[in-house]
């Protein structure tokens, strides 16, 4: 029994080093063979075969995503959600059916591991586009390890800890000492308790915003709007005085994370049109290659609805940015109805044109990013939130974890297509070649 036993101990081994094997030769091949159009089915296999996963950020809903079966089961889930919503109206729009593109979507999930969220934000029911399908990244990848791992090759820089960008308090603290411009903070509420700035007038005679002060994007945002004499409207519509908000955001920071309290910046004229009350913010991601230079890859403008209460929805709409010009796009936005809309106007203020405007102080924006992300060395990616004010740019935040596939789908093309391609794909090979025989050596 033992000798019958070590016997298929041994042939499994053989098994084994033979899958290997033939995964090593599909790594040669996919980086090889089709270099960087095959740059997004080359970076999901480095991170699934080689062990890259950090902790599941994406889907938020689906904790067990790295569970047997369960991307097939997100597969089946999304191909449920989108082809009923979309079919039809791309069919009406290319001419495509929707039984072609059923058969697209299996096809593209079997050979690239693209599922119908992405067959559609990414317009690949066209043949052009569905010809770059081996090139584009996904949030799966991206957020659940990828990036993680490429910051590995970056050496730390403050004390054995990477650059504040996920608290707000940290990241204002930070740009105060590297000499770049950022929204200040006016207090902090934690667990009930207010701690006023410096330069705060606790009386707030003015308009002011709200934030998570670790949050990102839109949630648990909001305005305040200064009222002389009443006080502050707030999000909701209410009008309560000054002492009566604060007393409600101390309350409502013992149920959640910290808040923090920030003056409201207002947009520039050149675009002050294209938003009734948010700030409309120039996301703008670098990346930095191996030696340290910074990298533009994607600058596109976004307006959250979720901040316009007038426009009743949760679309972010967005325009690309050409990098050369500083000038605006066609206007999109990210939810499943938008799939199929662009359009050179705005598309709730449908009289307002987006499209051939240039962004003011563009140049200054694009500057203000590498100023921010050279200071940021310890990190591969970062997506930086800055608001075109009338005295220039002001950064709002850095995204460690930035969304890959929205500038995808705003600038209509791959990222292999971008600056950020050729970087990319360097950095995939030392990450193969590198970061997994440390840590090998590590748990030695």
């Amino acid at each position: 029994m033992l000798i019958d036993f070590t016997q298929f101990v041994a042939i499994q081994g053989y098994f084994g080093a033979a899958l290997v094997f033939l995964l090593s030769l599909n790594a040669v091949w996919l980086s090889n063979g089709r270099s960087l159009a095959s740059l997004g089915d080359l970076a999901r296999f480095i991170f699934v075969n080689g062990g890259y996963f950090y902790r599941v950020r994406y889907p938020h809903f689906h904790g067990s995503g790295f569970l047997p079966f369960a991307r097939q089961a997100l597969f089946v889930v999304r191909f449920l959600q989108w082809v009923p919503q979309l079919a039809l109206p791309v069919w009406r729009l290319t001419g495509r059916s929707p039984f072609a593109q059923a058969i697209d979507i299996v096809a593209l999930y079997s050979g690239h591991g693209l599922d119908a969220q992405t067959y559609y934000l990414f317009e690949l029911n066209r043949p052009e586009q569905r010809a770059q399908a081996a090139g584009y990244l996904t949030r799966f990848e991206t957020k659940n390890g990828l990036i993680y791992s490429l910051n590995k090759l970056f050496p730390k820089r403050r004390s054995g800890r990477r650059s504040p960008l996920g608290n707000k308090t940290d990241f204002a603290r930070f740009c105060a000492e590297v000499g770049i411009r950022c929204v200040p903070g006016l207090a902090r509420i934690r667990k009930g308790s207010i701690q006023w700035s410096d330069q705060a007038v606790p009386a707030l005679l003015h308009d002011f915003f709200v934030k998570l002060e670790d949050g990102k994007g839109a949630r648990g945002a909001g305005l305040y709007e200064y009222l002389p004499g009443r006080g502050h409207r707030t999000p909701s519509g209410a009008v309560a005085t000054t002492e009566a908000v604060l007393r409600t955001l101390a309350q409502r920071s013992m149920k959640e994370e910290g808040l923090l309290i920030q003056p409201r910046l207002v947009n520039h004229p050149g675009l002050s049109d294209l938003a009734e009350q948010s700030l409309i913010a120039i996301r703008v991601i670098t990346c930095m290659d191996i030696v340290g230079n910074v990298i533009v890859a994607y600058a596109m403008l976004r307006v959250l609805g979720a901040l316009e209460p007038r426009w009743r929805t949760k679309v972010e709409f967005a325009a690309p940015i050409d990098l050369t010009t500083g000038t605006l796009g066609r206007f999109t936005g990210d939810k499943g109805e938008m799939a199929t809309r662009w359009s050179d106007r705005h598309l709730v203020l449908q009289r307002v044109p987006v499209a051939a405007r240039l962004v003011p102080h563009f140049d200054a924006i694009l500057a203000t990013a590498r100023q921010a992300h050279q200071a940021c060395g310890d990190r591969f990616i970062i997506g930086w939130d800055i608001a075109c004010t009338p005295d220039g740019p002001v950064i709002l935040e850095g995204n460690s974890y930035p969304d890959i596939e929205y500038p995808q789908r705003v600038h209509r093309a791959p990222v292999s297509e971008s600056a950020m391609g050729p970087v990319l794909y360097r950095h995939l090979m030392m990450l193969d070649r590198s970061t997994a025989l440390l840590d090998l050596i590590r748990k030695l």
